[in-house]
């Protein structure tokens, strides 16, 4: 399913209805907010909770009476924990599915390689058909690794491109 567009939730542990901790293992239950981050309020003498808490699915927490500052700053660390974990998770699911087509797009030039060493190691060919075989090996061979040298020079596109830092530029300063 589709993930949430929440990057953090803030909540007191107590509150009337529904605690924080029901909150936390409601997030945690449902696949669209289970990596939703929760940061946790709580009164000092509920320090006891925060092992619960910790279990239940807080990344941090802050005792009341807060500073604002300091709520500000550790809800936009963790938002940026989120975006950079949803980043490296994107970045791992896309390479997953590059090496899926790089396999489905190999097996079809090795599976006619080794079909024809087959009928080669049979014995049982003539000579023409022998070298058709071996021309098809050949051919098999190079369409494989043209795939791969374009999938290399591809990939090292990508990563020059990643480097390549913009800057502003004097022209005047340039010439």
């Amino acid at each position: 399913e589709e993930a949430t567009d929440i990057a953090v939730l803030v909540t007191d542990m107590r509150m009337p209805g529904m605690d924080g901790f029901a909150i936390a293992e409601r997030l945690r239950n449902d696949p669209r907010t289970r990596s939703v981050p929760v940061i946790f309020l709580t009164a000092a003498a509920e320090r006891e909770h925060l092992v619960r808490a910790f279990a239940a699915g807080a990344v941090d927490y802050l005792t009341k009476p807060f500073v604002a500052e300091e709520l500000i700053a550790r809800v936009r660390a963790h938002v940026e924990l989120k975006l950079a974990r949803d980043h490296l998770e994107r970045v791992a699911r896309e390479r997953e599915e590059i090496a899926a087509l790089v396999a489905h797009d190999l097996k079809n030039p090795l599976s006619s390689i080794r079909f024809s060493a087959e009928l080669l190691r049979s014995g049982e060919v003539s000579v023409e058909r022998a070298a058709r075989l071996i021309e098809a090996i050949h051919a098999a061979a190079g369409n494989g690794l043209a795939f791969i040298q374009k999938y290399l020079d591809k990939r090292a596109d990508i990563e020059l491109r990643r480097r390549l830092e913009l800057v502003t530029v004097r022209l005047d300063d340039a010439l």
